[in-house]
């Protein structure tokens, strides 16, 4: 904590990706981990992550059953038309019990949907193929405010309710100073962003439009004009982590991280995979990570946990800031949105 007390000599004396890897890579965990699996000559290590966070391999079902002494059962998601493999329980073996907090892949199941129907948005829509409105949306945000109300959130609402200072000035050595930041907007689901709705965001409010976003993985079809317009649902969660990161640092170099639908049920792991690759090995990481997706807690493994946290407190000492979202609706998630 006194990296994060201004009071505090060691006041942001944040450390170096080699430091944080040199206080907490479990070498001695590690070989033994590929000892185990050497043992089995149809396993195939795929990946390790650099701070030795996360190790990933292959092989046929019954060799995962004899190693992790269970039995594998066949799961088929209906909707997805999927077939994943899934346990009850597992072992460790004896060796890796103080080495390896758990496997991912073997108990957990990730597809954890929420309805596709967003009822505020739907009912717009209905009211335009009715007929009793021309367009959904509004011409302006100052049509939206009178439309809505003094409630709806704002770029200078934020600002002032959070003490922000006002957008540095073009040319000046403040600006040089904020350009110098990374930041990076996660999105899922189907979501895209786009980007001449981005402008006339920022037009509305005078944001300054020099910076670009830079697509660091993922679908280049997720910016998508026509889409966007198309259906507003597949765009109101990536449009508003875009639109409303930049607001609050128009200067910043901004990246767009998108993952794809995954399939065999691991949605969860190929977040987390592609976490640890991109942020932990990374030469430089971000300044901001904003991840404004959740999943409701059942879908979610001790596993999954203790990973993402351990890998968010290697950041954080880094110097890296993580947001994530709570979830549109709770702990319970969109499961609870029937009832």
């Amino acid at each position: 904590l006194n990296l994060t007390d201004p009071s505090s000599p060691h006041y942001r004396k944040w450390l170096s990706r080699e430091e944080v890897r040199s206080l907490t890579r479990n070498e001695e965990g590690l070989s033994a981990l590929r000892a185990v699996l050497r043992n089995h000559l149809d396993v195939e290590i795929s990946f390790e992550a650099l701070g030795g966070e996360l190790l990933q391999a292959r092989a046929p079902v019954a060799t995962w059953e004899r190693l992790l002494s269970t039995e594998l059962h066949v799961y088929n998601h209906p909707e997805r038309n999927e077939t994943i493999f899934r346990a009850e329980k597992y072992l460790l073996p004896e060796a890796l019990h103080d080495h390896v907090s758990g496997v991912l892949g073997v108990v957990d199941f990730e597809s954890v949907l929420p309805p596709k129907s967003l009822h505020g948005v739907d009912r717009e829509m209905d009211k335009v193929r009715a007929g009793l409105r021309e367009e959904l949306g509004w011409n302006s945000f100052s049509a939206l405010n009178e439309d809505l109300g003094p409630p709806l959130v704002s770029p200078p609402k934020l600002r002032q309710m959070y003490g922000l200072p006002p957008v540095a000035e073009r040319g000046t050595d403040l600006q040089a100073e904020r350009s110098r930041v990374t930041q990076v907007v996660y999105a899922s689901l189907e979501q895209h962003w786009s980007p001449s709705d981005r402008m006339a965001f920022e037009a509305a409010f005078g944001i300054p439009q020099d910076r670009s976003v830079r697509q660091v993985f993922g679908d280049d079809k997720a910016v998508l004009d026509d889409e966007c317009a198309r259906d507003p649902r597949l765009c109101d969660e990536a449009n508003l982590d875009v639109q409303y990161i930049m607001s609050m640092a128009p200067w910043a170099q901004m990246e767009f991280w998108y993952q794809p639908r995954s399939k065999q049920g691991r949605d969860l792991t190929d977040f987390l995979t592609e976490f640890s690759k991109r942020f932990l090995g990374m030469e430089d990481a971000p300044d901001v990570i904003s991840i404004s997706y959740g999943m409701p807690e059942i879908g979610v493994t001790k596993t999954s946990a203790v990973l993402f946290d351990n890998m968010a407190m290697k950041l954080a000492l880094q110097g890296v800031t993580i947001l994530v979202a709570s979830g549109d609706d709770g702990a319970a998630g969109s499961l609870a949105r029937t009832r």
